[in-house]
């Protein structure tokens, strides 16, 4: 381990590698997939990209981690449990710019 992290945070998921894929939605897809789960989380923020503002998303269902961002802030329903974060980083080389 280096420098003052906490192992637990450090270290990868048993049996998972170092590295999650992620899926890369548009966001009609995103939401369509929080149709699909009875109580779905979904992790956002809103984050500055150069002069503009977009908002991050964040979700996970059967396993798989599904990603998309928008100009707009998503109409994610009522019944969806929201994380609200400082920022959600996907790794460049699975969100091409």
């Amino acid at each position: 381990m280096e420098g003052n992290v906490p192992e637990s945070v450090s270290a990868p998921v048993p049996g998972r590698g170092e590295v999650s894929p992620v899926v890369i939605a548009d966001p009609p897809e995103f939401l369509s997939i929080l149709v699909w789960s009875p109580s779905p989380v979904v992790a956002t923020a809103r984050v500055l990209d150069g002069w503009r503002h977009i908002h991050q998303y964040l979700t996970s269902y059967k396993g798989l981690l599904f990603y998309t961002e928008a100009g707009d802030e998503l109409p994610l329903g009522n019944h969806v449990d929201v994380v609200v974060a400082r920022r959600i980083h996907v790794m460049s080389t699975f969100y091409p710019s």
